[in-house]
């Protein structure tokens, strides 16, 4: 997709307003119960709702091309603290009837059958033997890993002035079979791979 590209030249404080403001569209319903929560707990609900949100800009190959008759499953590598909130997030969906099932393991293989996979932090010691792993497969992998996308997972979570801002490593989706959407790349920074070690 050349011309997807061209749309990361938008001046980067244009960019992230514009995302911003979708974040807090998306987030206004749960607002009350996001801010009765401590920072890191905020921070944590906020990541939930953009991997919610991420499903609808990626579209998978067969045999898992996502289908009304077929669970959305996202897997939840190491500890990452959500507390609940990933569950939250994903009620909106369950709520119109679609079946979304939360997979959690230590093991990467337990996973493989995922659509969306988030590595926590307590797996950055062994990250590059987990994309190793779960690089044959049509996953999006997503991490707030710093420095994950240039390491070869797909999207990062950045935080940034109690944002979410967002990097994608081309190469890493287009090698997994994924498509991801122009609107989804206009507001992500585009990283270069480097080896992973």
């Amino acid at each position: 997709m050349p011309g997807a590209f061209h749309e990361l030249r938008t001046p980067p404080r244009l960019r992230w307003l514009c995302l911003a403001a979708a974040a807090l569209l998306s987030l206004a319903p749960a607002a009350p119960t996001v801010l009765a929560k401590t920072p890191r707990a905020r921070e944590y609900a906020l990541k939930a709702v953009f991997l919610n949100k991420l499903v609808a800009f990626v579209t998978w190959p067969e045999p898992i091309a996502r289908r009304p008759d077929r669970p959305l499953r996202i897997g939840v590598l190491g500890d990452a603290p959500f507390d609940g909130a990933l569950e939250q997030a994903v009620e909106s969906r369950r709520a119109r009837g679609e079946v979304v099932q939360i997979l959690r393991s230590r093991v990467p293989e337990e996973l493989r059958s995922c659509h969306l996979i988030f590595i926590a932090e307590s797996e950055r010691s062994r990250l590059c033997e987990h994309l190793r792993v779960l690089e044959p497969y049509p996953i999006l992998t997503v991490s707030d890993i710093e420095g994950f996308s240039a390491r070869g997972g797909i999207l990062t979570l950045v935080m940034s002035a109690n944002r979410v801002r967002l990097q994608v490593n081309p190469r890493a989706y287009k090698d997994a079979g994924l498509t991801i959407s122009a609107k989804l790349l206009a507001f992500s920074e585009e990283v270069q791979e480097h080896a992973c070690r």
